[in-house]
């Protein structure tokens, strides 16, 4: 869990400090095409919400955004990948202008076009802005976003950045929770960690849970109750994990689960027999040539595993082997 938690961190990291970065504007000799690959492969992969036939009321867009169901970034990269391939970035930024101007009516029309306005002037800012690298991830992130308020103002940079900025909080708090609870039953830490991760989402709770992985989740559940289950005996213990597992995936699901978790487990206890075997094999022939011994076992790894499980173990064994060499 921690290590998952790390990465989850990492890739937290990548992901902000990465746009940042990616929002360079290509230099001369590269064209604009990177500029448009960027933001037809990123975000949910939805149409603009703003585009299509019937586009939301000023209102409702900013109700969206208030409320996660709409990322404001994600957003605007779906309205340029809209945009053709030989138009410039500011082109294209100026045509997502113009089609405000077209699709809505003043007061509501100035004030999108602001909102709109302020975040490109933030990307360009952030083009120019250098961050020292010698700085950790939380203090790369709380200069980024003193600056975004700075160009945007606070209700602007709330609507634009402020789920994502719950999200990053929860990647710091929520391991710290786990840490702190670890000696309290498996109820009472689901129980705290659900309550934190709703009080640091805030209004973005639901549409931020409806966007995530199931067995990410299924298995910080799973890591909150581990103490408790590992005192369960076994047969129960395997009923509660399913239960789980049903909870997350549905009951379908859950069984295909448990039958690929058993044929796991049969895998890993053939591997453990045949390790034993060969252990024991070697202790009583010590006076055998290598080649021997190499002919030998292959023999019981046959007979114990099956020969395509045997090769593939052969394999295993020699790769490990070269890495320990390299190290």
């Amino acid at each position: 869990m921690k290590n998952k938690f790390v990465l989850a961190g990492i890739v937290a990291a990548l992901l902000v400090i990465g746009i940042i970065f990616l929002l360079r504007s290509p230099g001369k000799e590269s064209g604009n095409k990177p500029f448009f690959e960027m933001f037809s492969g990123s975000g949910s992969g939805e149409q603009s919400i703003l585009m299509q036939d019937q586009s939301p009321a000023f209102g409702e867009f900013i109700d969206q955004l208030k409320n996660g169901k709409v990322n404001f970034v994600w957003e605007l990269w779906a309205m340029r990948a809209e945009c053709k391939e030989d138009m410039t970035p500011d082109a294209c930024d100026a045509s997502i202008l113009k089609f405000i101007d077209e699709r809505y009516t003043s007061p509501e029309r100035e004030k999108l076009k602001e909102l709109f306005t302020k975040y490109f002037k933030y990307e360009a800012t952030m083009r120019e802005t250098a961050i020292p690298s010698d700085l950790s991830f939380v203090e790369k992130y709380n200069l980024v976003k003193k600056k975004r308020r700075e160009i945007l103002g606070n209700d602007d940079a709330e609507l634009v950045f402020g789920m994502e900025e719950s999200q990053v909080e929860f990647l710091d708090v929520g391991p710290k929770l786990i840490a702190a609870t670890k000696n309290l039953s498996g109820d009472e830490r689901v129980k705290q960690y659900n309550a934190l991760k709703k009080n640091t989402l805030g209004s973005y709770y639901d549409a931020v849970v409806a966007r995530e992985d199931k067995y990410q989740n299924y298995e910080t559940e799973i890591e909150l109750r581990n103490a408790d289950l590992m005192k369960l005996p076994e047969a129960e213990r395997r009923s509660r994990t399913l239960a789980l597992q049903e909870q997350y995936f549905g009951k379908e699901a859950a069984e295909k689960i448990a039958q690929a978790q058993a044929e796991e487990a049969a895998e890993q206890k053939k591997l453990a027999d045949y390790q034993a075997k060969e252990k024991e094999f070697l202790a009583q022939n010590a006076s055998l040539n290598d080649a021997q011994k190499k002919e030998k076992l292959l023999e019981l790894r046959i007979q114990m595993l099956g020969k395509e499980e045997a090769e593939a173990y052969e394999r295993r064994q020699q790769f490990e082997q070269a890495v320990k060499e390299i190290k």
